[in-house]
């Protein structure tokens, strides 16, 4: 497909520069490749694209810590309580920092992550 066009748009361009007419089924052909190779370059990014790093966040481990130390379950009517969230979240924060405190030389991964350990 992309040797095609280029063989068209070279058409194309050699009865311009030559002063030519343009043969309207040349135009009419390369204006409809165009929305194809977008839409092959949309397809080769996608599939060419490399994988996505591992996703961090919360594992199973850790919610299940959470919803046995709250004794709420996710979806609870009162599971998000703002006030009660954020004095938890200071409070794994401190148990984060105490266990930080304790490494020789802890690296940036390790300020990073909260462990199943830091959620009291």
């Amino acid at each position: 497909m992309y040797k095609f066009a280029h063989k068209l748009l070279s058409e194309i361009m050699a009865d311009m520069d030559a002063g030519n007419k343009i043969d309207a089924s040349k135009l009419y052909t390369f204006n409809k490749l165009i929305p194809m190779f977008t839409k092959a370059k949309a397809y080769e990014d996608v599939v060419c694209k490399p994988e996505k790093p591992e996703q961090k966040g919360l594992s199973a481990d850790v919610i299940a810590k959470i919803e046995q130390v709250s004794g709420k379950k996710y979806g609870d009517e009162k599971f998000g309580n703002a006030r009660g969230v954020r004095n938890y979240f200071d409070s794994v924060v401190t148990a984060q920092a105490t266990r930080i405190l304790k490494l020789e030389n802890p690296s940036e991964e390790e300020f990073r992550t909260i462990l199943p350990e830091d959620l009291v």
